[in-house]
């Protein structure tokens, strides 16, 4: 996963409306309901409608639900490890029994568990996830302490569902029903449903994947699934190789390999940007009707096409990816 930088989340908690406003305008639906989808709830599922509930009574900045724990003197040194009460049976949430799921996510208390390895915590990452969660429906709080102590006062906050993520990985683990979501996977579903949404589908039509690396790899297997043909397109060629190589043979035939970007951006219109390439797409490579999902970060198109192809690109630091994750914490089973 691309380690994120300040200045791409700390403004996340503050602009998660408009972000919503600017998705549904493009595709149609909110940030939920993209998230729903690209997990297979509907509204049975669910039993929450979109509107029956108030982000703002789950998440604040100002809030002790979401607190940074600079706030809170309690540390992993002063944590006190007691018996943790059990809220579910995972055995008792089977299919005749949906209501055992507790897929309502008003009902599961998300934890953000900050941690400390690696590079270190990045300033205001926690701050962000807390955010996305609430304003989903899930009520959401920042663990005092960080890592396994954080983990450890998750449990004895009730808490159902933990975000975590080192330099490497990124999940969401479900407590209860011991389902697990990565970053990768999360990211490649929400961003092919929205561009299937954005594209009147998927099925039949073939799109451009930019880059062959954890992210891109999850992204083919994702837009295979649709029906789709792929042109795959890596600066590193022992990547894409290695991203066919992943695939099964019958897979191996919907891809093509061994083209200049030029080429591949000359004969679609859909793109799916999973690379770590910074503004090297300008607009003049782009079709009048291009449609672009792009994940990765920095973003490949440069400023002039980004704001060309505004109302026809989705791209966000966090939030389709959170947003996946959290909602495939929700299904059953134990993993993603």
């Amino acid at each position: 996963m691309t380690r994120l930088i300040s200045e791409q989340v700390l403004k996340i908690p503050a602009t998660l409306a408009s972000y919503d406003r600017q998705l549904t305008k493009i595709i149609g639906w909110s940030l939920k309901e993209l998230a729903q989808a690209s997990v297979g709830f509907d509204s049975a599922d669910t039993a929450i409608s979109n509107s029956s509930y108030d982000s703002s009574s789950h998440f604040s900045t100002d809030s002790q639900s979401c607190r940074s724990r600079d706030n809170n003197p309690l540390n992993a040194g002063a944590l006190k490890i007691s018996a943790v009460k059990e809220t579910v049976n995972p055995s008792s949430i089977t299919a005749a029994n949906p209501a055992a799921a507790f897929t309502n996510p008003a009902d599961h208390r998300v934890a953000v568990i900050p941690i400390t390895t690696g590079q270190g915590q990045i300033k205001g990452f926690s701050e962000a996830l807390c955010a996305i969660a609430g304003h989903l429906g899930f009520p959401a709080f920042i663990t005092n302490a960080t890592d396994v102590a954080g983990l450890a006062e998750a449990c004895q906050s009730d808490a159902s569902i933990v975000l975590m993520a080192d330099d490497h990985c990124y999940i969401a683990f479900n407590l209860l029903t011991r389902r697990l979501a990565g970053n990768d996977e999360a990211t490649a579903k929400g961003y092919t449903t929205a561009l299937k949404k954005m594209a009147g589908g998927l099925a039949a039509k073939e799109i451009l994947l930019i880059g062959a690396g954890p992210l891109g790899t999850a992204a083919a297997q994702s837009l295979l699934r649709e029906g789709t043909s792929l042109m795959i397109h890596d600066l590193v060629s022992e990547k894409e190789d290695a991203l066919a190589e992943s695939l099964s043979p019958e897979e191996r035939k919907q891809i093509t390999t061994g083209f200049t970007l030029e080429q591949a951006l000359s004969s679609t219109n859909l793109i799916f940007d999973a690379s770590c390439g910074e503004g090297f797409i300008p607009a003049a490579l782009l079709k009048p009707d291009a449609c672009i999902a792009a994940p990765g970060l920095p973003l490949g198109l440069d400023a002039a096409a980004a704001r060309q192809y505004a109302d026809r690109l989705i791209h966000d630091p966090l939030q389709i990816g959170t947003a996946v994750m959290l909602f495939q914490a929700l299904q059953r089973g134990h993993s993603s």
